[in-house]
């Protein structure tokens, strides 16, 4: 038998955990989950369908550890650590996001670095207390083995912590700094040492407009730019930005922004003269999120390369769109797939005779599968066009995976009649209905989506009645959101799948022998 075992495990845990710092002890990112079923009014219920499969033994394995962890590391301290050295890299991966998603606050820096900073990806984030500067330093210095690397959310960590890690990390193919909003000109600077990257999160940082230049001119291979709510990209910054990037593409033998596919500008100052510029320079765009901008027409989509342009989604929520551009544009995007459309307008202007129009529009495009009208409030006011969203409903909702029409004031249970179909049923999988003026009646369509699988009814009229009618009805929905459901108690709000499972099989009391009676009969 091995040398490293004590014969006595008590014995040998009480002398292994005296000098141990405080790595299990609980914290408030622990105790989360303990009072998520307390009553709330914030009311997102969720279930566990039953397993298709068995799950694997690693599976089981990573989970039985994760769950038992602080027990594990009082009593069997050495043993565990020594095996978790053991793991190969890409078991250490999964184990190490299972700890994250489910126990971050047990994950200190020394135990992060000494048994998880392997293999070619890395994910840390700001759910996680233990994560410092010396865990970023840590990163750094796995070199050119590391591909893939996650700081997300990392508020506390500088400019140059970051800057300082990356730079040696020359191989990275991706990265993402999404919302460690310290990361400014020094990690851009840093960024564009990485020839080799594809995919460039930097939503929620705080890099210039000169050194995203930098970074676009050197990384050639680019195929995802993620940009949202970065300040100063104004216009007039992104006309710089874009003559800057061409001089460093010539003087690197590279054509920027070339290969890029996929590019998020929300929440940022572009406008149509910059965006139109921006995409002259990329022919392989598919994924464009211009939400929360100040588009207006819609001038860099030309109609005569329609035929070459393969742009799979569009989000334009919340601007200050025409609809004339939207419905002059729409019949060019023939490969389109998601479209995105919620609260257009300053004042809102999309209509219910808009919506007729744009429902024509729609109907043409046989590839559409995600489409949001989310905080359109305009739509149901004219008597003429009552029937607009029904309309819609019938011709282009009734055929989507995922269907937003949350914040649709007017938005009444008959507008969903569209659902009901002789034919094969919708294959809708996410439905929002959240602060709109449906009620039980609309239970009869929405049972008809088979292959539901997330409900939102947020501040709506629906009762447990009608809830429990759709969960009848529907075998495969996981998630109902039924917060401010005023007709619904708030203790059955979050555990509204348990309620209807106690209303629909509810539990035999055991039959007691009346007084007297022998039991032998």
């Amino acid at each position: 038998m091995s040398k490293r075992r004590p014969e006595n495990h008590n014995e040998g845990s009480k002398k292994r955990t005296k000098g141990i710092p405080a790595f299990g002890a609980a914290t408030d990112a622990d105790l989360i989950r303990e009072s998520q079923n307390a009553p709330s009014a914030n009311a997102f219920s969720v279930r566990q369908l039953p397993l298709t499969n068995l799950p694997s033994l690693i599976t089981l394995c990573i989970e039985v550890y994760t769950r038992n962890i602080v027990e594990l590391h009082e009593q069997y301290n050495d043993e565990a650590r020594y095996y978790l050295k053991l793991l190969p890299d890409p078991l250490a991966t999964r184990m190490f996001a299972t700890l994250r998603k489910e126990r971050p606050g047990v994950l200190s820096h020394a135990f992060i670095a000494a048994y998880f900073i392997k293999g070619n990806e890395i994910a840390l984030d700001g759910e996680m207390p233990g994560v410092s500067k010396l865990t970023i330093d840590a990163v750094g210095n796995m070199g050119e083995e590391l591909r893939d690397l996650e700081l997300t959310g990392l508020v506390k960590i500088s400019d140059s912590v970051f800057a300082s890690a990356i730079k040696k990390l020359p191989n990275l193919e991706r990265l993402n700094l999404r919302g460690s909003t310290k990361a400014g000109v020094e990690t851009a600077k840093a960024v564009s040492r990485c020839k080799q990257l594809r995919v460039l999160n930097m939503s929620f940082t705080s890099p210039t407009p000169a050194s995203l230049a930098q970074v676009l001119g050197s990384c050639g291979e680019l195929e995802v730019l993620k940009l949202a709510g970065v300040p100063n990209l104004t216009p007039h910054a992104l006309t710089s930005c874009l003559q800057a990037i061409a001089g460093l593409g010539d003087a690197n033998g590279i054509e920027p922004l070339a290969k890029l596919t996929c590019l998020k500008l929300r929440q940022t100052r572009v406008n149509d003269v910059a965006l139109l510029s921006l995409v002259d320079r990329m022919p392989q765009i598919q994924h464009l999120d211009i939400s929360f901008t100040a588009i207006q027409t819609l001038a860099f989509l030309d109609p005569e390369k329609s035929e070459t342009m393969c742009l799979e989604k569009l989000s334009l929520t919340s601007n200050p769109l025409k609809p004339s551009a939207l419905l002059e544009k729409l019949p060019s995007l023939i490969h389109l797939r998601t479209l995105n459309i919620g609260a257009i307008g300053d004042p809102l202007n999309l209509t219910d005779t808009v919506l007729y129009n744009l429902t024509d529009k729609l109907a043409e495009l046989t590839q559409l599968e995600h489409v949001s009208l989310v905080g359109n409030q305009r739509l149901g006011i004219s008597k003429a066009g009552d029937h607009a969203i029904a309309d819609f409903v019938l011709r282009v909702g009734r055929r989507c995976k995922t269907l937003n029409l949350g914040g649709i004031n007017r938005l009444v249970s008959r507008d969903l009649h569209g659902l009901l179909s002789d034919d094969e049923p919708s294959p809708l999988v996410s439905l929002n209905l959240s602060n709109t003026s449906v009620d039980d009646r609309a239970a009869v369509y929405i049972s008809t989506c088979r292959f539901l699988e997330s409900l939102e009814l947020a501040n709506t009229k629906f009762t447990e009645s009608g809830v429990y009618e759709i969960i009848d009805a529907c075998p495969l929905l996981t998630k109902i959101d039924l917060t401010s459901c005023r007709s619904i108690r708030v203790t059955d709000r979050r555990r509204i799948f348990e309620s209807w499972d106690e209303a629909r099989h509810p539990t035999e009391e055991p039959e007691v022998p009346a007084k007297g009676r022998s039991r032998r009969g």
